[in-house]
């Protein structure tokens, strides 16, 4: 892609990408009252960032998320009130992209992680009933399935959240105060699903991979 012509029409639709972040994030941005939104310094940075995205080749799902990551840096270093002055400074978009392209490597090994768990989770399951299986116990005094598969790392935190069937084991096991400590807090995966599912390629991926068991938000 060309790395600078960026049409007005492009600029614009960054901003609001940017915008929305910032919302998101308890802050509004907004251009200076009657002036020409094309000759303030929003619109420049504005503009730098679009370029940039288009130096990297960036599609809008990747745009989105590298601006969501830089809106949550400038917000935990406490410059929000700059507005896009804190996301456009090169220091900060060096940061933010090493942090996207760090953060791509981990989402596509937690995808190929969660492929290879569902195989041998269906494996496991075969014809029976998902939930029977997992809250299945050899005996009153042993673990269910569902904890000695987590805990003998068959299945993880991501894949519980993404899981319809094991989020309701893990509800049902909450009874059971000794077992339930050696397993995640509800809270921790709803956060965990939340923030990885945020990305459209990997709520994509998972939906197909679970199917039926993927849970709904």
């Amino acid at each position: 892609m060309n790395n600078t012509l960026v049409s007005d029409e492009r600029v614009l639709l960054v901003w609001q990408w940017c915008s929305d972040a910032y919302l998101q994030h308890g802050f509004k941005i907004k251009f200076p009252k009657a002036t020409d939104c094309t000759k303030t310094y929003q619109w420049r940075f504005a503009k730098a960032i679009a370029t940039k995205f288009n130096e990297w080749d960036f599609d809008e799902s990747t745009a989105k998320r590298f601006i969501w990551i830089a809106v949550a840096q400038a917000k935990m270093r406490g410059v929000l009130k700059k507005g896009l002055a804190a996301v456009h400074q090169s220091n900060m978009l060096n940061i933010c992209y090493q942090i996207l392209t760090q953060e791509q490597i981990d989402n596509n090994n937690t995808l190929n992680s969660l492929t290879s768990m569902k195989s041998w989770f269906d494996d496991k399951i075969g014809s029976a009933d998902p939930l029977t299986v997992l809250l299945h116990r050899s005996n009153a005094r042993a673990f269910s399935n569902f904890t000695i598969w987590y805990r003998g790392n068959q299945i993880s935190d991501h894949f519980i959240a993404i899981s319809k069937v094991c989020s309701k084991a893990l509800v049902h096991i909450q009874s059971n105060a000794l077992e339930a400590r050696l397993l995640p807090p509800l809270t921790s995966l709803y956060l965990l699903r939340a923030e990885f599912l945020s990305d459209a390629h990997n709520e994509k991926v998972t939906k197909q991979l679970f199917g039926s068991d993927w849970r709904s938000p």
